[in-house]
């Protein structure tokens, strides 16, 4: 039943978000550089406590999206920052590196498009992400501030401007559609995640 696993799945989260994001951060040492100073080791977050998890799966469980709420919130929660308005924070953070993401491989292939009209679409998706990056971030402080009018405004910036992208994709153009497309949804999907949080968690939160 999925309530009944929401704990374990959450410390499997919060587990493999321990480990590095990406492999392409390593970086090589240069030739004629000296060695270099040995590197200080990352203290890794400690593993969220079984009532910050207990937050978490409360939060989430008032939401559509139970299973999408805490896969997106557990990486970017701890002990000092798990009731509803940190849990939203960390939804929208979660948002926030998604976009970045995408706004790399959008402009990637941008870039490697030899289609005007690709490069032309490509770009207009990357302009609607750049607004809600904007306004990801302009949501986040007004979280800090309890400014609901705001949060609200900018929560629904943020699914407006990513669902823009739709269009894009419902046109099968190549170079577009499969990898971008799938970025596109879970931008998409996030964006829910955060406003059903907003709409069902912290409005109705003790």
């Amino acid at each position: 039943m999925e309530v009944f696993n929401m704990k374990s799945i959450i410390v499997a989260i919060v587990l493999s978000s321990l480990f590095p994001l990406y492999n392409g951060e390593a970086t090589a040492t240069p030739e004629a550089a000296p060695a270099p100073a040995p590197a200080k080791a990352q203290t890794p977050a400690p593993p969220l406590s079984d009532k910050a998890i207990e937050n978490v799966q409360r939060f989430c469980s008032r939401t559509q999206y139970p299973s999408e709420c805490v896969k997106s919130v557990a990486p970017f929660v701890n002990d000092t920052q798990v009731d509803v308005h940190g849990v939203l924070r960390a939804g929208i953070q979660s948002l926030t590196q998604r976009l970045k993401k995408a706004i790399q491989a959008f402009e990637k292939t941008k870039g490697e498009s030899k289609a005007p009209d690709v490069a032309e679409k490509l770009e207009v998706c990357l302009a609607y992400y750049r607004v809600a990056t904007t306004s990801a971030a302009d949501a986040s402080e007004a979280v800090e501030i309890k400014n609901y009018k705001q949060v609200k405004e900018e929560l629904d910036r943020q699914l407006e401007v990513i669902g823009s992208c739709d269009d894009l994709f419902a046109e099968s153009v190549k170079g577009v559609k499969g990898t971008l497309d799938d970025m596109n949804n879970a931008l998409s999907l996030l964006a829910k995640v955060n406003l059903a949080i907003f709409n069902n968690a912290l409005v109705v939160a003790p």
